[in-house]
């Protein structure tokens, strides 16, 4: 596994902005990370506008690179990316580097170097931090600068979460309210918390704080997001399956190693919750209904699932089928 050293984030993002264009011109190896809802995306892409250099981004395998060059991993594609990756730094030239971008770093950091030989030759490594108090400001004034008065609310509730800043700013009639309060009022809010915790819960205490999402008693320093968490932690299910089929329950990688079946399960349970036998039997033998199939065999195959698991448990949910959930401590 890969470890880099922590990113100095003290003087917000205008140090990773140089830090970012140091490493186009200095045409250094350099792994990018952010997190849903911060923004940083945009923020790069602002940041390579800017740059003199030209910058290739290469998305498919047929692309032919150039001196300095993004690759953007997508959590969805995360196999299909890595590949690309793989791919270009076997056949990059001494004169070709790369500039990979990815909003899920605990993809990354759980990589073995043997297998992934291209993370031997990332020189530098970025975190995008949340927007400190003077660039919560500046955002403020962009999106409604008559809001510059609730400043200290926006960013006690916001943390500095730039997707949590706008959606505040657009609904100012929220600000007069309590965490608990602006929870139980608003369901969109709720969706932007959920994909931002389900984003950052697999995160160890380290990256948290290269995010400057945490606060010195190692809480969110939102206080939406500290306040969503605590309500809802315990639907939060940490497995992080790797292509091979090796997979980690809260940050420890397991003994045990899941066919691509029991892969596949999983990844359908953490996505929708439950799984019906019908749909259980054709993920693990095909497009055959599970009529084809005995209530024994999907209960054997079950079990074997929760003898891998340590920390979850697969659980039935009668007339409803299964449910992932996490061990009681």
């Amino acid at each position: 596994m890969i470890e880099f050293n922590m990113t100095n984030i003290s003087s917000g993002r205008s140090l990773v902005k140089k830090q970012i264009l140091d490493s186009i011109s200095n045409q250094t190896n350099t792994i990018v990370f952010s997190f849903s809802g911060n923004g940083g995306r945009f923020f790069l892409k602002k940041i390579i506008d800017s740059s003199s250099q030209k910058i290739t981004v290469i998305s498919s395998k047929k692309d032919t690179p150039s001196s300095v060059n993004l690759i953007e991993v997508k959590s969805s594609d995360f196999s299909k990316d890595l590949s690309l990756i793989n791919f270009c730094f076997n056949k990059a030239t001494p004169d070709q580097k790369f500039i990979i971008y990815s909003d899920n770093p605990y993809l990354f950091l759980s990589l073995d170097q043997k297998s992934h030989p291209f993370l031997n030759h990332i020189y530098k490594k970025i975190y995008i931090p949340v927007r400190n108090p003077d660039e919560t400001k500046d955002f403020i004034v962009e999106l409604d600068k008559d809001l510059i008065g609730q400043f200290t609310k926006i960013h006690l509730l916001s943390g500095g979460i730039s997707r949590l800043i706008k959606y505040l700013c657009l609904n100012s009639n929220l600000l007069s309210l309590s965490p608990n309060q602006i929870l139980d009022q608003d369901s969109d809010i709720k969706k932007i918390l959920d994909t931002i915790a389900r984003n950052i819960y697999q995160l160890k205490k380290n990256q948290l704080l290269n995010f400057n999402l945490t606060d010195t008693k190692e809480g969110p320093t939102s206080s939406l997001l500290d306040c969503y968490l605590s309500i809802n932690q315990h639907l939060f299910i940490n497995i992080n399956i790797n292509p091979d089929f090796s997979f980690a329950e809260d940050h420890q990688l397991s003994k045990s190693i899941f066919t691509k079946s029991e892969a596949d399960i999983i990844c359908y349970l953490i996505e929708n919750q439950i799984i019906n036998r019908d749909t259980l039997a054709k993920l693990k033998w095909g497009k055959l209904s599970y009529e084809n199939y005995s209530d024994q065999a999907i209960n054997q195959t079950i079990s074997r699932i929760n003898s891998k698991l340590e920390k979850h448990i697969i659980q039935s949910i009668p007339k409803l089928g299964y449910k992932l959930i996490k061990k009681n401590d």
